[in-house]
């Protein structure tokens, strides 16, 4: 049972809204803004199209680096690989930077981050922009086994770990001299409507706080929600946000009542990952395919009537851990031929 943190887990919630303080309620909207229109700039100007949430059908690091490179119209990624037991999950990995002696990941439990780390070391020439993984806040704060007391008091602890792990992978992949966004899973965000408004008010907070820090090491920062939308995540000091549009009607997000939401997310830049096609498929890969160009059809058309000028990627629904291959290439390849 983990009941506190020493080192830099020394600031408290209560601590951290007075560090942010007004930086939060003004200069937070121009800092977001500046540099949600920096990454928005990196992915039109470079040509990225799609998004892959991380982790891939394979048990081979070198395999699954191969595949981020073979593919640079997504943005390139380090590989979660395909996990034998819960213990060697992304959850469970994470859970060790609770712990005070914690000094990094094991190249036992991340092959695919130190696959890739060596890899950005050899290739010419160094891609703008890597997108790098770990899991929010709020989905450790649920669904971790070494935590105990209410919510509100494990989100306090989570939120150290989490900055831990971003600024322990900067460290080393930023030697390279590549663009980082560090995007947070957040599975978690399936118990938003369930949150108290305290519990929201906090992870608001906490987004802000960590959107400071990485703006600090020069990187990017952004949220995927494999578990659903919520207008709310519009809110956030993000500069991306990727989410699984396939878990809601098309009208009950892109409507006519919503579209100054989206407007305004479009006016401070935020670039979008619209998971469109899903993360598994085993027959009927086809229609699978032309279904979720449909959807992209609609996105656009939606978008250009509403004047809303968008930067945005497309994507799966979620991680491909448990994907075929031959759904990976028609995603991929044959799809990004198409679209």
């Amino acid at each position: 049972m983990l009941v506190g943190m020493p080192l830099m887990a020394c600031i408290s919630t209560g601590e951290l809204f007075a560090i942010c303080g007004s930086c939060l309620a003004t200069g937070r909207t121009v800092s977001v803004t500046m540099n949600s229109q920096l990454l928005s700039r990196i992915v039109d100007q470079n040509q990225h199209h799609a998004f892959l949430l991380g982790s891939v059908p394979f048990k081979s690091s070198e395999r699954a680096v191969d595949f981020m490179f073979e593919h640079p119209w997504l943005i390139p990624s380090w590989p979660e690989l395909i996990r034998d037991t819960e213990k060697d999950s992304m959850i469970a990995r994470a859970e060790k930077a609770l712990e005070p002696s914690w000094s990094g990941y094991v190249e036992s439990e991340a092959e695919g981050f130190y696959a890739f780390h060596e890899r950005l070391q050899e290739v010419s020439p160094i891609p703008p922009l890597v997108k790098c993984q770990l899991p929010g806040p709020l989905t450790l704060a649920l669904y971790s086994k070494s935590m105990e007391g209410e919510l509100t008091e494990r989100l306090d602890l989570t939120m150290h770990a989490v900055l831990r792990q971003i600024e322990w992978q900067h460290r080393l992949l930023s030697r390279n001299g590549v663009g980082l966004l560090f995007v947070l899973d957040e599975p978690g965000f399936i118990d938003w409507p369930h949150l108290s408004s305290e519990s929201k008010s906090i992870l608001n907070e906490i987004y802000s706080y960590l959107f400071v820090r990485v703006s600090e090491l020069r990187s990017h920062f952004g949220v995927h929600s494999c578990q659903g939308f919520s207008f709310d995540f519009l809110d956030f000091p993000l500069e991306f946000l990727s989410f699984d549009c396939l878990s809601h009607s098309f009208e009950e997000i892109f409507s006519e009542d919503t579209l100054p939401k989206w407007q305004a997310a479009a006016n401070r830049g935020l670039v979008l990952g619209f998971g469109v096609f899903p993360s598994c498929c085993d027959s009927e890969l086809e229609e699978a395919c032309n279904a979720g160009r449909e959807y992209l059809a609609k996105l656009e058309k939606y978008f250009t009537e509403g004047n809303c000028s968008l930067s945005w990627l497309w994507s799966a629904t979620c991680g491909h851990a448990f994907a075929s291959e031959d759904w990976l290439n028609v995603l991929y390849n044959e799809n990004h031929r198409v679209l």
